[in-house]
């Protein structure tokens, strides 16, 4: 039997119970979280949306983000991919629109 819990839990579920491997809330917290991510991203990416960007942005490896703030920097979201999108011949970071360099 798996443990299951929709989180942030209050006195529901004792820490202990963290470390056993039947506890899959913190995966279940983490797919969620994906999931909201795509869902997101098809409802700004819908033609006639506010948002829609033409083109669609390409993904490239190795790009730096020159923008602090963007959450491509933060550690913490080491998963997300670095897309970026040409424009007038420079290249920008799809989260923030921030201009980004190549590493070399």
């Amino acid at each position: 039997m798996i443990i299951l819990h929709p989180l942030p839990r209050v006195d529901e579920i004792a820490i202990e119970v963290d470390d056993d491997p039947r506890a899959c809330y913190f995966k279940q917290a983490e797919y969620g979280m994906y999931g909201r991510m795509a869902l997101i991203t098809l409802l700004l990416r819908k033609e006639g949306s506010f948002l829609f960007k033409t083109p669609d942005p390409i993904i490239k490896s190795g790009t730096v983000c020159k923008n602090e703030r963007c959450i491509t920097n933060d550690p913490q979201q080491f998963y997300l991919p670095r897309n970026t999108y040409s424009k007038g011949g420079k290249t920008y970071c799809d989260y923030c629109d921030g201009e980004i360099i190549e590493n070399k």
